[in-house]
């Protein structure tokens, strides 16, 4: 649905009991460079004082209340509320970097062939100092990037602004699916418009000891994301997971969710899927002897370290 555009800018943020990191995140939003914003913050069925927060701020955020459907619903929500030019996701418990919005505005209009563009991302332990210098360091690049998609390039919120015109050419989160929506929804946008980077770090991750993106019940990957292809390109499925998705890709999903539990504190979860990646491509020398450091026992790392310095 085509909406009128007030103001260039909306930056959507479904939220659920995060009053403990919001009022940051909003701040983190407000100190940048560039004013012609609308704030919009979903409330998905916060039971904690997220509403009492957010009235703080008055007129400078916009606050509605949905009863509790999960972020998908929310966003959507937020993109009904919204009337900027350009959307802006947001989780309600990050930190936007300096400067981020203004450049993202001045690259997406001094290049109009591009309706996404997007950047990288570092992540933060509660608790902990974060560390600027420290980001994802992948080599990326503008143009077609839906091969690195299915392949299982991870788009967060915070870290790409979208013109909203281009969301409402290939329709909004698709709310009803079990998991993996965001990654649905960046399947059907990178399908259809070339997406610009910028090699700026946009957005500090916070990350908890019990991550929400990650649920010990949820489908193999494998099957998840065959299944998703299947649902959204039903007539190129099949030549998309010939192409693409390799073992070498699926080992990649594996070890990659496996350091992400591992760096939310699940230690349980880090070794089962890291086995699981080795199972699928065994040739991961690195992978091999992380492996055996992290979960050699204090003791015997004790032994070897003393003999090889005194050999």
């Amino acid at each position: 649905m085509d909406k009128e555009q007030k103001v260039m800018i909306s930056v959507i943020i479904p939220t659920h009991n995060s009053s403990q990191h919001i009022e940051e995140t909003i701040r983190s939003i407000l100190a940048q460079d560039f004013s012609d914003i609308e704030i919009i913050v979903v409330d998905d069925g916060s039971t904690d004082d997220t509403r009492t927060l957010i009235e703080r701020f008055g007129g400078q955020v916009k606050y509605f209340y949905q009863q509790n459907q999960g972020s998908a619903f929310a966003r959507n929500s937020g993109l009904d509320h919204a009337q900027g030019k350009y959307i802006f996701f947001m989780d309600a418990d990050d930190l936007l970097a300096k400067e981020i919005l203004g450049l993202c505005i001045k690259s997406l209009e001094a290049n109009k062939s591009y309706k996404v563009v997007y950047g990288k991302r570092s992540s933060f332990i509660v608790g902990e100092t974060i560390n600027t210098t420290k980001f994802d360091r992948t080599a990326l690049g503008s143009g077609n990037i839906f091969p690195l998609i299915v392949k299982g390039l991870t788009l967060t919120p915070g870290q790409f602004m979208i013109a909203r015109e281009a969301i409402d050419e290939i329709g909004e989160f698709k709310g009803e699916m079990e998991a993996a929506e965001d990654w649905e929804f960046l399947l059907r946008l990178s399908c259809s418009y070339e997406f610009l980077f910028i090699n700026r770090l946009f957005v500090y991750k916070r990350v908890h000891k019990t991550m929400k993106s990650f649920y010990k019940n949820r489908p193999d990957l494998y099957d998840l994301r065959c299944r998703l292809l299947k649902e959204t390109f039903p007539d190129r499925a099949d030549e998309i997971i010939r192409t693409y998705i390799t073992p070498l890709t699926i080992a990649d999903w594996h070890r990659s969710f496996g350091f992400s539990y591992g760096e939310s504190g699940d230690r349980q979860m880090e070794r089962r899927y890291l086995i699981k990646s080795l199972k699928v491509w065994p040739f991961q020398p690195k992978l091999w002897l992380w492996f055996i450091l992290r979960w050699i026992p204090p003791e015997i790392k004790k032994q070897l370290k003393n003999t090889f310095i005194k050999g």
